[in-house]
């Protein structure tokens, strides 16, 4: 029951009907976004004014354990975070509904775009080189080169000299 949108573009604009003047009752409308391989999804709320009886977003996958929002400046607990990015390679879905009684709400703007995943393991000094600190214990052999490779660049020989420390 209602409308879906499904979205292939890299990023889009989503509203409710009307927006930015009062949305009507009865909606039931949602967005999906399919990232691309090794991609992941971000939605960024532009203005967020969802309140009243039965009115409401939900967003699937859960953010922190939560999917049903609604709110606004003066109500603001249970609005969803300003930004979410998502999981790498997870499909994202936003709903919006609205009850039989509106009482001017605008409803929301978010832009809803694609990024490339950039989760990496990095040092706490990166991007600044990293001098080994001799309180620090060495390496120890089948864990050093995985962070090694990904984090601080080294090159396949280096690694192999430091399977041995």
């Amino acid at each position: 029951p209602g409308v879906m949108h499904v979205f292939t573009n890299t990023s889009a604009t989503i509203t409710t009907p009307g927006f930015p003047s009062a949305y009507p009752v009865n909606v039931a409308e949602c967005w999906m976004r399919t990232p691309s391989c090794g991609h992941q999804v971000q939605i960024e709320f532009t203005d967020f004014n969802v309140l009243g009886s039965n009115d409401y977003i939900t967003i699937k996958p859960a953010v922190n354990g939560v999917s049903k929002y609604f709110g606004n400046k003066h109500v603001p607990a249970k609005m969803p975070p300003k930004i979410i990015n998502f999981p790498a390679d997870t499909s994202v879905e936003i709903c919006f509904n609205s009850g039989q009684v509106v009482h001017g709400h605008k409803g929301f703007s978010a832009e809803m775009a694609e990024r490339h995943n950039t989760d990496w393991i990095t040092s706490p000094n990166y991007p600044d080189s990293m001098d080994y600190d001799s309180r620090m214990d060495p390496p120890k052999q089948g864990y050093a080169p995985a962070i090694i490779s990904a984090g601080f660049g080294l090159h396949p020989k280096e690694l192999l000299e430091l399977e041995f420390l």
